[in-house]
Order: C-alpha cells, then structure tokens, then sequence
C-alpha cells in the first residue's frame, strides 16, 4: 500500500486550495435514507416458521431469481438475526424494472426443530405445465446421519401462482454418501430442463473424495419424483464446494455459475458448448468482488441479469467484518463473440439517475489542474487529491479516465472530512501495474481489503466510469466490463473525491440524484 494520503495535509497549507465554506453543506436525515429502491433490503415485518413473530431488520441472503413473462419473482433467504431457533424462510421481492421492489414477505418459512427444514436453504424454481415447483436445501444441525436423519436434504414445495405454497412432506432426496460424497456438503438444488438432453436436470453443490463438485440428478417428469443420480456436471479441486450451482443456455454457449467462499467470496462462472461440456475457464471467470455473492442469472426474454447480495458489515462499520446477508444487487450481463461475459449497469438503473447536481470543489493541492469537470493529476512521484461537497443517499457518479501513466495507482475516495488528522476514509484503488482494481476500508494505519477484481488498464486509453450509490452500497462499473460491489458506512454525509500518485486524468465527471 501506499503511505496514507491524509498524512500530506500536514504539508504547508500553501499546497491546499479550499472552496468556499458554504460548499461544506450538512446532507439531512431524508437524504441519508434515500427515497429509492435501487438496492433493496426487506423491512421489518413478520417472519415465519411454526411460530410467526416480528423481526427488527431484514437482510437479503441467497437470491433465487424467476421470470414469469412480466415481472421478476426473486425470491431469497431472509436473514432476520432475531435469535429464532428457525431462520431462513424463503421471501420474496418482485419488480418490472429493478429500480421499484414491492415486498411480498415470507413464501416458504421455515419448519419446528424436530423437522427437516428447521432452516431453508437457497433452491430455484421450475414450472412444469401449470404447476411452479421450488426446490430448496432444507437444514438441520439436530441431524447427523443417525437414524437415516441427515443435515442437510433436498426438499420441495408446489404452488400455482408463486405466492401459495404447499411443502410436500413426502418428498425428499437424502445426500449420497457412497463414491466418496460427502453427507456435510450437499446444498442448493439448481433445477431446469435441459433442451439439448430433454430431461430435466437437477444441480447440487457437493463435495467428491475432497473435491468441490456439481452433482447431478435427471428426470424425465418432476412430478413422478423419480430423480436418478448420475456422473457429476463439473469437479474442481481449486475449491470447497461450488454452492449456488446454476446452468444456462444463452446462444450458442452454455455457462455453469457457481460461488466459492474458500479461495474469494465470489461468484464464478465457467463456459462450454454442449451442457456435458468440457468446461472452459475464461480470462476473467469473477463477475463482481467479495461484495456480490450467490449470485444467479435471469433473463427476461432480451436482458441477462444478475442477482446476488452485497453483504453487511459487523458493527456497522467499514472496518467490520462480512457478515451473511445484506441488500440486493442486480448487474446486467452482456455477452461477447468468444463467449465471455460482461458486466454492467442495468440500463432501468443508469436511467433512473437523471437529475444533474453541481460539482461542489471543498479541497485540492495546488498542482492538481482542475477545470470544473475536469481534473488532470501531475504525477508528482506523491499522491495527490481532490474532495467534493458531501453526498448521501442515492447518487451517480460518471467520468472519463484517460491518459493513464505507467504504473499510475489512482481511484475514487469516499468517507473524506476537512479535518487535517483525518486518517480513516474508504478508496476504490485502481492499479495500472497489477490490472486491479480494489475496494480498501482505511483506519489510521489499518488497511482492510473489501475485495478486488482483474481489469487491464492500459496507458493512452480511455476508460468510462459509472459509480452506483444507494445508501452505504456502492457499486462501480468500469468500460461497462467489470463491477465492483463494495459496502461502505463512510460515504454518506461526508466528502468524496478522487486521487492519484501517478499522472492520470478525470474528465467529464458528473454527480446525478434521481
């Protein structure tokens, strides 16, 4: 890391250029917490299981996106942090266009500790005629083998409008425990018909003789509930196990999705042309940072999203660690010639940021040229700084980054103040040398990394930054290529800007409310 940028305003004031103090403006409550649903997180309500009670906060936890020919079902686990014996029941969201959620509540809850599903885990949705079938992992620590009671089972309830469902009790898929499966990992049944095998296909994450593995079970009629195991889909010894299996078919290619919390805690994806494979690993196989994970793709018929959750912090704080669920993000994917993916914002998100705000200057060194919108860093061989008015609630940030010098280390700075022992803020650190671009929580001398992500920068390029904020979420989207999903307390009521200790230029940079 490079040393604290803070420690320069100790240098001479002559180096400091300072806006007007009306600038310095104190951002109200209302604005803190946004009149938006861009990233939703659930409200207070009741929450089920044997014995329904209120919860105090909701959090978005494993998402299970459906797209019924109007609208988005997503369904997800409720994470309530109440001190239920239960927990998990699976609720749902629903939206047309990913910036208005209307909250549906609890779908499937959650059973009594002598059931199978004391928890619920992450599952996916299938309609077969007139019937939507959801299978889900159902949990239970009181199990562990004995008795024919395993931990962790795949179970299923049946509805007829997505909104009633009926768990039926005689359905169950016990974990193989022969061939070198593990009975302690196996999750999060991922079910579709398979038109290139034309049967129905059921992933597992689960585990082979130490190895992370897709396991597979087939059927020609979910209703017959006759699902036969067959040979794995994928096995990969890199990782644990790959929870939150997916597989599409978009155009010519196949993709398997899948998320890994023992290398990253990141959602990767793998290629192939055929549904049988062989699987072929991209350049770059992360779709976002630690900040996005479990994520699922959905498509509406011409768009391609993606749904995961950005997870919260441990005490509120930028410093904390991750805690399992948060709110819930959407990128948008686009597809290229090779196959490979992209990710963007969603074109209903990028839109609905409209309202042009003025660029408030509160801080600069001398050196630094800046013209209104632009600013152009000299490069110095010392990092250099600029800091706007204070931002809160639902914000876009755009600009230009362009003539990148050489092992130039720049990016954006949230959480900033005017006080001169300032030395706790957060920065989105862009690394020409390394091809990263990182998210770092910084206290006094204290560094905490958030996550990271590959993106090539190369000198004399130009490349388009778009910066999603929806209360402590932010979301940065560079060349409508890559994102990254960061949780940052910091950023509201206080200063941001940018920064760089290497010659580089922001052009064209622009702050929009809705």
């Amino acid at each position: 890391m490079k040393k604290n940028i803070f420690k320069l305003l100790f240098i001479s004031c002559t180096f400091l250029t300072a806006c007007n103090k009306d600038h310095d403006s104190v951002v109200t409550p209302a604005e803190v917490n946004g009149a938006a649903n861009i990233y939703p997180a659930p409200p207070a309500k009741w929450s089920g299981g044997a014995s329904p009670h209120y919860t105090p906060a909701g959090y978005v936890g494993d998402v299970m996106p459906y797209y019924d020919g109007d609208s988005f079902h997503v369904f997800y686990l409720h994470d309530a942090r109440d001190g239920a014996t239960g927990f998990h029941p699976w609720s749902k969201f629903t939206t047309k266009d990913l910036t208005d959620y209307t909250y549906n509540g609890v779908q499937i809850p959650y059973g009594a500790s002598s059931d199978y599903d004391l928890a619920l885990g992450t599952g996916s949705i299938v309609k077969v005629n007139s019937t939507y079938y959801a299978y889900y992992s159902g949990f239970n620590p009181n199990f562990n083998g004995n008795g024919g009671k395993f931990r962790d089972n795949i179970l299923l309830a049946t509805s007829s409008d997505l909104t009633n469902w009926q768990k039926q009790a005689s359905f169950i898929i016990k974990p193989e425990t022969t061939n070198g499966y593990s009975q302690w990992e196996f999750r999060d049944p991922y079910v579709f018909f398979n038109d290139e095998k034309n049967e129905y296909w059921m992933l597992v994450g689960g585990q082979q003789n130490g190895n992370a593995t897709v396991m597979l079970y087939t059927t020609k009629d979910p209703a017959t509930n006759n699902w036969v195991l067959q040979n794995p889909a994928y096995t990969i010894s890199d990782y644990k196990v790959p929870e939150t299996p997916e597989m599409i078919k978009w155009g010519s290619f196949w993709y398997l999705i899948f998320s890994e919390n023992s290398v990253e805690n990141v959602t990767r994806y793998r290629m192939a042309t055929s549904s049988s494979g062989p699987w072929t690993t991209p350049v770059n196989d992360k779709f976002d940072g630690d900040y996005m994970y479990a994520s699922k793709i959905a498509t509406d018929g011409t768009n391609h999203y993606l749904f995961g959750w950005c997870a919260t912090k441990s005490g509120s704080s930028d410093m904390g660690s991750r805690d399992f669920g948060g709110n819930l993000i959407v990128h948008q994917l686009t597809q290229n010639s090779d196959g490979s993916l992209n990710v963007t914002v969603p074109a209903n998100i990028d839109h609905a940021f409209m309202n042009e705000q003025p660029l408030n200057l509160v801080l600069k060194q001398q050196d630094v040229n800046y013209n209104v919108n632009n600013i152009t860093f000299p490069g110095s061989g010392r990092e250099a700084f600029v800091t706007y008015d204070r931002i809160a609630g639902d914000r876009k940030i755009t600009a230009t980054i362009s003539n990148i010098q050489a092992g130039a280390v720049f990016g954006i700075l949230f959480g900033m103040d005017k006080a001169a022992d300032n030395t706790s803020y957060y920065k989105i650190n862009f690394s020409e040398g390394d091809d990263i671009v990182s998210g770092f929580a910084v206290n006094n001398s204290t560094v905490s990394t958030d996550g990271q992500i590959n993106f090539r920068l190369e000198p004399g390029k130009d490349y388009q930054l778009k910066i999603i904020i929806d209360g402590s979420v932010c979301v940065v989207y560079v060349d409508d290529k890559v994102a990254l999903t960061s949780r940052i307390y910091s950023l509201n009521n206080k200063l941001w800007g940018f920064f760089s200790n290497g010659s580089v230029e922001f052009k064209d940079i622009k702050l929009y409310n809705l």
